[in-house]
């Protein structure tokens, strides 16, 4: 990851940090905490799960209950996410945190789990997660407050087929307003198209 995404787990822990300046209980602030570097089918990362381990305890330190999850295949991410929704109870705040490879496709920001394998656009569906998708399990666990947080590697390392054509760009896609739920907010590592 570059000095920018470095930056970024500063920024985390400042936005940490403000949201917990009063003592609060645990389960009042939830995050599911994700780092990938052993890709099975593309480039493998050096860092990611190194920069999860350090939010995760960043948040844990600042009273956040943590879901961690390192190099989680497709369903496992998508489990922890249930987990996210079946704890959020009365929480106040629900966090989520991803390091790892990130692609956009059509105007579409997708993360990739440990194992996708992303030969056709149709798998997109069932070997990558929608950052809509997390945005909408937030949204209807009630989080009174959401934060998404992607230390994304962007620079799109499938490179087969459908992958290489015009309708996959460099850098995730910027969000419009109606794509946010209320009370969010998405945190980039670097600007939207940027790797």
């Amino acid at each position: 990851m570059t000095w920018f995404a470095r930056s970024l787990t500063v920024l985390c822990f400042a936005l940490t940090m403000l949201m917990t300046a009063s003592p609060v209980i645990a389960s009042e602030r939830l995050a599911l905490v994700v780092g990938v570097d052993d890709y099975e089918h593309t480039t493998p990362l050096e860092n990611a799960i190194a920069d999860a381990r350090l939010v995760a305890n960043a948040l844990r330190d600042t009273g956040f209950d943590v879901i961690a999850l390192e190099n989680p295949g497709v369903d496992e991410f998508y489990r922890g996410l249930e987990v996210l929704k079946r704890k959020s109870g009365l929480a106040d705040v629900g966090f989520v945190y991803f390091a790892g490879h990130g692609v956009e496709v059509e105007g579409k920001n997708y993360l990739l789990p440990q194992d996708a394998k992303l030969s056709e656009a149709v798998q997109l569906r069932s070997q990558a997660v929608a950052l809509q998708s997390i945005l909408d399990d937030l949204q209807e666990a009630r989080f009174p407050a959401k934060v998404v947080v992607l230390d994304c590697c962007r620079d799109n390392p499938l490179s087969r087929s459908w992958m290489t054509t015009r309708s996959v760009r460099r850098g995730l896609a910027p969000l419009l307003d109606t794509d946010m739920p209320d009370a969010s907010l998405v945190v980039y590592s670097a600007g939207p198209g940027q790797v």
